[in-house]
């Protein structure tokens, strides 16, 4: 069997503590016997992030020393991206519980998270010195041993993991990775196929394996693995990249270069829900992934981002924009004139002049969209469409030579000016 060493396109994809096939935060979760934080937590898994988040403060403020909640808002500050935030719970909730090994186990993976792989290394052995048959403990210690090069190692660990656990989707998952790395591929298709039959929409799993198929040379089976995989997860940008990448190498170009423009997309949209997780009160936050939404012609999410920022500030200058520009689309250029006409001595000043230009450019007040092109900074067709009126105005005033001038000006801005408007 041939095998393509692409080492573009082998990009870890490991699982810590808890399953993406399943539900994410079964490990990371601490034992719930407090109702407030069975609640929270309950909230947060349904998607209300920021009310979790607020019941579980609320209640450490009532019972400070209870390291347990601690370690629940820790899971949360984890799965939202603020693992330094998470690393500052669990620090409280292990003075409050020392020898908790889930606490531990926990404070390990986002140490690893962190990149801090020694204080990572000394949380988890002190995990399995207390539990020595935590599978999920092995797991993280077999990611620390990948992180710093240690592959063998790691498959050791990972081994570990499953003889604790024969079920545990996750070490099959990494240790075929761990396998790949070592071009042992027949093995690692083993462990990754596994997985697979434990969880058939395990999509990580799924991804790896197209990357071990990338290696045998399987290109067009690897496409079909991430194809799949974008069934599950759509919203993630790595599947495109690197369906995209062996796209290239088939020479497949126009589909390459559709999937990398996804992938692009992507990625901004996760920077979007990052900084929403991180700011979960912020108005510019919604605004910016509103626009992103608007910007792929999504309007129902747009739409529901731009509701959730107007409700957090509704002066906020960047969703007013959003709102002009939405009202533009239909039509509603009275609505346009009205939102813009406060923002233009604000930051938001050059924004709100585009959206008007093009309200007014529509209603037929050229020197007024001209005017707002001109704040805006704007040179492009639509103002070589001002330009192209003002001349056939001129012209039918029998100003020849200012109605020439001014062609010369649109045609020189867009050469197809009078061919597109006729």
């Amino acid at each position: 069997m041939m095998r393509w060493h692409a080492g573009w396109l082998l990009i870890p994809l490991l699982v810590g503590c808890g399953s993406q096939a399943t539900d994410t935060t079964t490990e990371t979760a601490p034992r719930p016997d407090n109702p407030v934080m069975t609640e929270a937590l309950a909230v947060w898994k349904a998607g209300d992030h920021e009310r979790g988040l607020e019941m579980l403060t609320a209640e450490i403020a009532a019972h400070p020393d209870d390291g347990r909640l601690y370690g629940a808002r820790a899971t949360l500050h984890h799965h939202a991206g603020r693992n330094t935030e998470a690393l500052d719970d669990l620090n409280r909730a292990i003075t409050a519980i020392p020898d908790d090994a889930q606490l531990l186990n926990n404070r390990g993976f986002v140490q690893l998270s962190l990149q801090n792989y020694d204080e990572a290394t000394t949380d988890l052995d002190r995990a399995l010195e207390i539990e020595p048959a935590m599978a999920s403990g092995c797991n993280n210690r077999g990611l620390v041993a990948l992180a710093v090069g240690q592959v063998q190692e790691a498959v050791a660990w990972f081994t570990r993991a499953l003889q604790a656990d024969s079920t545990y989707v996750d070490a099959w998952n990494n240790r075929g990775f761990a396998r790949m790395q070592l071009g042992r591929l027949e093995l690692a298709y083993a462990d990754l196929n596994q997985a697979l039959r434990i969880s058939p929409q395990y999509v990580n799993a799924l991804h790896n394996r197209g990357l071990l198929r990338i290696q045998a040379g399987e290109l067009e089976a690897a496409i079909l693995d991430f194809t799949e995989a974008m069934m599950i997860d759509p919203e993630n940008p790595r599947y495109y990249r690197h369906r995209g990448a062996t796209y290239q190498h088939l020479k497949r170009t126009e589909e390459a270069r559709a999937d990398l423009r996804k992938q692009e997309w992507l990625v901004e949209l996760q920077a979007c829900h990052q900084a929403i997780a991180q700011q979960p009160r912020s108005a510019a936050a919604r605004t910016r992934r509103a626009l992103h939404f608007w910007n792929y012609g999504d309007e129902t999410r747009a739409q529901a981002d731009l509701k959730q920022a107007l409700q957090i500030d509704p002066q906020f200058g960047g969703a007013k924009v959003l709102q002009a520009k939405i009202a533009l689309e239909y039509k509603q250029y009275d609505t346009v004139l009205e939102l813009t006409s406060a923002l233009l001595d604000t930051n938001e000043a050059a924004a709100a002049a585009s959206v008007r230009g093009d309200a007014l450019l529509a209603l037929g007040r050229y020197d007024d969209a001209l005017e707002c092109y001109v704040a805006a900074r704007r040179f492009d067709g639509s103002v070589a469409e001002v330009y192209y009126r003002q001349s056939q105005e001129l012209s039918a005033n029998g100003d020849a030579s200012a109605a020439e001038a001014r062609l010369k000006q649109a045609l020189d801005l867009d050469p197809q000016v009078e061919h597109r408007l006729r």
